[in-house]
């Protein structure tokens, strides 16, 4: 009888440990998922507020003649992401949102890829995802998210970018 009360105990732990090496990786994975949706959002956050801005304005935030179209929510003195933001300062944004793993080169981009007279009339927001996407081009028809976007695999990272204005690389080229 003690014989068996052994084996119990090793059968029993046995399974604990399979049942761990099970739930370990679907946990993590559960994670991951649920950081790149907040990544979603947030760049649904952004194109509202940008949308916003272009409402108000008749264009949209065009970046200073000095810098690059492109700006990072890394870059301290960004002129989008930073402290002196016009999505702020109007009002279209209570806080600009920013990558909960920026600190690992995860961060969210944006590109004023249409100026025109100082005015900038297409433009992409960008995030980097932790999931491994199939590139896709598609119409995001969440209830609160209506809009293109188009998942990029580049150097190795797989990108959600949402588009806007008349920046058209979100839309199949024979649309």
């Amino acid at each position: 009888m003690q014989q068996l009360a052994k084996y119990e105990y090793l059968v029993i732990g046995a399974l604990g440990i399979l049942a761990l090496l099970i739930i370990i990786p679907a946990v993590f994975k559960a994670r991951i998922a649920v950081r790149d949706d907040l990544r979603m959002q947030d760049m649904a956050i952004l194109k509202q507020a940008v949308e916003q801005y272009n409402n108000t304005h008749d264009f949209y935030v065009t970046p200073p003649t000095t810098t690059s179209p492109c700006t990072t929510s890394m870059e301290l003195d960004s002129w989008l992401f930073g402290s002196n933001s016009s999505l702020i300062k109007e009002g279209h944004i209570d806080a600009l949102p920013h990558d909960v793993r920026e600190s690992t080169d995860r961060h969210y981009v944006y590109c004023a890829t249409d100026i025109q007279s100082g005015r900038t009339t297409g433009y992409y927001l960008e995030a980097h995802l932790e999931q491994r996407l199939e590139p896709e081009i598609g119409f995001d028809e969440d209830e609160s998210r209506k809009f293109d976007y188009r998942i990029l695999n580049q150097d190795d990272k797989t990108l959600y970018r949402v588009c806007g204005g008349t920046e058209t690389q979100c839309k199949p080229q024979d649309a």
